[in-house]
C-alpha cells in the first residue's frame, strides 16, 4: 500500500525519484526500493516524505479511508451546485464519524 501511494504522490508532485532522493539525503536506488516495496522507510523518513509530497502520513500508510483520492478526483472535475451540495453533505457525514 505505501509503495503505491508513495509513487502516486510523487508523480502528482511532478518529482522524479532522483529529486526525492536528493531532498531526503539518500540515493535514488534506496528511494526506488521504497516505491517497489523492497524496503520500508524509517518513521522519520515517512514524516519527511509526507511534508515534501504535501500528504499526510496516514495517507501514505493507507489509513485515510480514501479521502485524499476523493479530493484528487474533485480537483479534476467541474461540479454543478447540486453535486457540490451532495459532496459537502457527504464530507460532513464523514467528518462526524
Amino acid at each position: 500500500m505505501l509503495k503505491d501511494r508513495l509513487k502516486k504522490a510523487r508523480l502528482n508532485a511532478n518529482l522524479t525519484q532522483k529529486q526525492m532522493a536528493n531532498m531526503l539525503n539518500t540515493t535514488q536506488q534506496s528511494y526506488a526500493q521504497w516505491e517497489n516495496g523492497k524496503r520500508y522507510p524509517k518513521p522519520d523518513s515517512i514524516k519527511q516524505l509526507s511534508e515534501i509530497l504535501n500528504v499526510t502520513s496516514d495517507y501514505l500508510h493507507g489509513r485515510d479511508d480514501g479521502l485524499e483520492d476523493v479530493i484528487e478526483v474533485l480537483k479534476e472535475k467541474t461540479l454543478n451546485e447540486e453535486e457540490k451540495r451532495e459532496i459537502i453533505a457527504l464530507l460532513i457525514k464523514y467528518l462526524d464519524k
